[in-house]
């Protein structure tokens, strides 16, 4: 799979009362819209990323949002699978998701998203 363009469509932050906390968590959620079957070899798809950060009693602090339109082509060898193709293209562009939500995080209370997370 070839990645053609990305396509930053949507980005924002959402800060709930700040209450320090010792420790805090960082969640990742994704959420694919990804077509059925792509035409031409060529997929077209939105990629949603949530990123929630919750202190140590889950209580939601923070969410960054984002939304990207992504268009990868298929390659000769490439079978397409709706889940299996939505992890490959979350995995070439999850350093640039991280990169944008750390952008929004820099102007809040909180500390950046650790470059290795697990989504």
């Amino acid at each position: 799979m070839v990645l053609s363009s990305t396509i930053l469509k949507e980005k924002n932050i959402t800060i709930n009362q700040f209450i320090p906390a010792q420790k805090m968590q960082i969640m990742m959620n994704r959420i694919n819209i990804m077509p059925e079957n792509p035409e031409n070899n060529t997929i077209q798809c939105e990629l949603k990323l949530s990123v929630n950060i919750l202190d140590d009693t889950q209580k939601d602090l923070a969410v960054v949002n984002l939304s990207y339109i992504v268009i990868a082509i298929l390659e000769d060898n490439d079978v397409y699978n709706k889940d299996d193709c939505a992890n490959r293209l979350f995995q070439l562009l999850q350093s640039m998701y991280i990169s944008e939500a750390n952008n929004l995080l820099r102007e809040s209370p909180f500390p950046p998203i650790p470059l290795n997370i697990k989504c």
